[in-house]
């Protein structure tokens, strides 16, 4: 990650260095339609930002939307889990698990107590 930062970075400072050497380069002001005369380094600017603006609110709306969508699969799943029954319970008299719905049998009390010994 810190290596993307300093390509980040690079690239920051070559687009610094570009811009003042445009504007250093060209004086005169760009004359849009319906617009002021402008410079051509905020020109430049404007659409980097409008670029970068482009790219980055979709994402950002699919990103907010996947968000909510995790929020509410969350709640839904923890909503379930209340409904499931728990396996993890044993009897009192010994440490062998019992399936909730069924009776302990002699057999199984014989069996535990002859594992035990």
């Amino acid at each position: 990650m810190k290596a993307l930062r300093i390509v980040q970075l690079v690239l920051l400072v070559g687009l610094v260095a570009y811009l003042v050497m445009m504007h250093n380069a060209n004086p005169t002001n760009l004359i849009l339609p319906f617009m002021l005369p402008l410079p051509p380094v905020a020109v430049i600017v404007v659409a980097l930002i409008v670029g970068w603006l482009v790219g980055w609110l979709p994402s950002r709306l699919t990103l907010w939307r996947k968000k909510r969508e995790v929020r509410g699969l969350q709640k839904k799943i923890a909503e379930l889990e209340q409904h499931v029954p728990r396996y993890d319970q044993t009897d009192d008299s010994t440490d062998t698990p019992v399936i909730p719905d069924r009776e302990r049998t002699w057999s199984m009390e014989a069996q535990a107590s002859a594992e035990t010994r």
